[in-house]
């Protein structure tokens, strides 16, 4: 999904005594709820820098937002438990203050939660809220803030169940409960909202894996191998990452922000030195600058990108990890040598446009701009893409295609299309994947339900048959 651009937006004084976390949580929650922003963790960083939050404040300002966003459904069920009015009558001001002293009660173990009650009511006061409003959230902040624990609703309606208890839309649940079963999607949606594995890419055409960790232990920096991908280290914590990406290897180009089973995308194309290789949908260069590296840097990769604009960042990541194998292609080039049917290349990664759903924990905001009405389009998309992709495949050629969605929508039912329509074509399953465990059907390989701490993505490999 692409972040929407900024708005210009403006917020009024601090209020006196407030704390500068709270006002800027509420700014950003504001934003991001009414739809201004689209990426949670860029928003923070943006009114941090903007409001001069101090380290502390801004670990605070993250951690209201974040629990926030991942935890929705379950806070304003708790909401509804002492107010008799219509959540349609509750404003987005009122309601947003609510759900900031709901999560500092049940997710925070060191914040005096009637203080987050004071800041709600002094930030209403400065928005100049109608009296009415500041004493509602006066009195539903204290029933909250005295509220003993956690109220969900019966499990006899386990779909609505799930949805409140793990705060996730209920057609989310109901399709994962159709795709993985009761007890998979139970233990499945049970680590949604835990912090994410901090995991990088290490950029082997300038180091090792060992090497960069003993570079790293040398500052304090801790971090382990991967037990999926070789090429990968898993940092021990989020502040470990924030210091490697402060540390002088990141400059360097030594390693890539990449989720592991993003990283499995690559090794499902299987690039090898001499081929010719193409990657579709390449911004912002994680999966290019990656089959370069698996391919020891002897393969050509040619990346396009249908948005303009964002193949900027992925020139700025060739610079950065010094990636000469990647050459940029203007995406109506691609579309001219396809409409020619030249299948010229070796292989072909098709990293579609997607919901996201599958990067739910690292994005809790992507649950809330998803809904089944955009589906069908994203669906259109991704078919249209694979249609041109094969145009370009050589006889006996690979096309992989991949989404960080779990839905059956985006995955299976695209690709049973796109074989349908397709002909010379097969899916022929990456042995080398032995991390994924294949679906019951179409042999398509998924990260969930089986690695849930893992992004969720789905990979299908195709091959043109030879002539």
């Amino acid at each position: 999904m692409t972040p929407a651009k900024r708005k210009k937006q403006t917020c009024p004084p601090l209020p006196a005594g407030c704390s500068p976390a709270r006002w800027a949580a509420y700014t950003v929650l504001s934003s991001v709820l009414a739809g201004e922003e689209l990426d949670a963790p860029e928003a923070i960083r943006h009114w941090s820098v903007v409001l001069g939050l101090s380290d502390a404040d801004r670990r605070l300002c993250s951690a209201i937002v974040l629990n926030v966003l991942r935890n929705l459904l379950t806070l304003d069920y708790q909401i509804r438990q002492f107010t008799r009015a219509k959540a349609s009558s509750i404003s987005p001001s009122v309601r947003n203050l609510l759900l900031m002293i709901a999560a500092q009660r049940h997710f925070f173990d060191r914040v005096p939660v009637y203080a987050a009650v004071y800041d709600a009511v002094e930030i209403a006061k400065a928005l100049r809220l109608p009296a009415v409003a500041v004493r509602f959230i006066n009195a539903v902040g204290r029933r909250l803030a005295s509220q003993e624990k956690l109220i969900y609703p019966p499990a006899s309606n386990l779909a609505y169940h799930l949805s409140i208890r793990w705060s996730l839309p209920r057609w989310f649940v109901q399709i994962l409960l159709g795709t993985y079963g009761e007890s998979a999607t139970a233990q499945l949606v049970a680590t949604i909202n835990d912090e994410p594995r901090a995991a990088v890419r290490v950029n082997t055409l300038r180091t090792t894996p060992q090497q960069l960790a003993e570079q790293w232990a040398a500052s304090g920096i801790h971090a382990h191998a991967s037990e999926y991908v070789h090429e990968a280290l898993v940092l021990d914590s989020a502040r470990d990452l924030a210091e490697a990406l402060a540390h002088g290897t990141f400059r360097e180009g030594f390693f890539y922000v990449q989720d592991e089973a993003s990283q499995v995308v690559s090794h499902a194309l299987d690039p090898r030195p001499g081929e010719l290789i193409l990657d579709l949908c390449a911004a912002p260069g994680g999966k290019a600058t990656h089959l370069a590296e698996l391919s020891r840097g002897l393969a050509t990769i040619h990346a396009t990108d249908r948005d303009s604009n964002r193949l900027a960042k992925l020139e700025e990541n060739l610079v950065r990890l010094q990636t000469s194998a990647v050459e940029v292609k203007p995406f109506e080039d691609i579309e001219r040598l396809a409409q020619r049917k030249a299948q010229c290349y070796d292989a072909v990664l098709v990293d579609a446009p997607c919901s996201a759903l599958g990067t739910v924990r690292r994005h809790p905001e992507v649950r809330w701009r998803v809904s089944p009405p955009i589906l069908p389009g994203l669906a259109a998309t991704q078919r249209s893409l694979l249609s041109l992709a094969a145009r370009l495949v050589r006889p006996g050629g690979r096309l992989v295609y991949a989404t960080c969605s779990p839905l059956p929508q985006e995955n299976h039912e695209v690709i049973e299309t796109f074989l349908k329509s397709s002909k010379g074509f097969i899916l022929d399953p990456p042995r080398q994947l032995s991390i994924l465990a294949p679906s019951q059907e179409n042999a398509i390989f998924s990260s969930w339900p089986h690695h849930p701490h893992l992004d969720g993505f789905c990979i299908a490999v195709l091959r043109r048959q030879a002539d």
